[in-house]
């Protein structure tokens, strides 16, 4: 049975990006108190009460205000993976990606891989055409890599990244 490239996405959310408060201070005072006030959508009042970088007042607005400013950064807080570099399986090129794609290093997100309806009916019928299910764990993944399943989609069904790099 010959299988096509999966149709794997990978998406990483609850992103949780690294930004210097002074790259963030610095671009609101160059957009101008009222300009920044609107940008950040609260009162001139309040962004004037800000201070400077430093200041208390901008610390706590900006520890209270995470998805706020990553709007006004334009850094997203989920994205869908590129199929190119998801399709690596290294957790390194996604990272790399992602700094690079939006400028910024992140401190965490939430990994999510899955494969269309299509996909998983194609792999359901393969595996109780093959009786895969009766085996053990280590034969069915042995079974399904050499038979043109890929390393994304058995980590869309849950197995262990040791077990599929054959490192039990």
């Amino acid at each position: 049975m010959a299988m096509k490239k999966p149709a794997v996405t990978l998406t990483l959310s609850q992103i949780c990006w690294d930004i210097n408060t002074l790259d963030v201070a610095s671009r609101l005072n160059a957009l101008g108190d009222e300009a920044a006030a609107k940008a950040l959508d609260i009162s001139l009042e309040e962004y004037r009460s800000f201070g400077d970088a430093g200041s208390e007042v901008f610390r706590k607005f900006v520890s209270e205000n995470v998805e706020k400013l990553y709007e006004f950064m334009g850094l997203p807080t989920e994205v869908v993976v590129p199929d190119k570099i998801a399709s690596t399986g290294d957790p390194a090129d996604v990272e790399n990606w992602l700094s690079e794609e939006y400028g910024y290093t992140f401190d965490s997100y939430v990994e999510d891989r899955s494969f269309s309806q299509e996909r998983a009916v194609e792999l359901l019928n393969y595996l109780l055409e093959y009786e895969a299910i009766q085996r053990s764990v280590s034969e069915m993944v042995e079974l399904l890599m050499n038979n043109g399943f890929e390393r994304n989609d058995l980590l869309c069904l849950g197995y262990d990244k040791e077990l599929i790099d054959g490192d039990e």
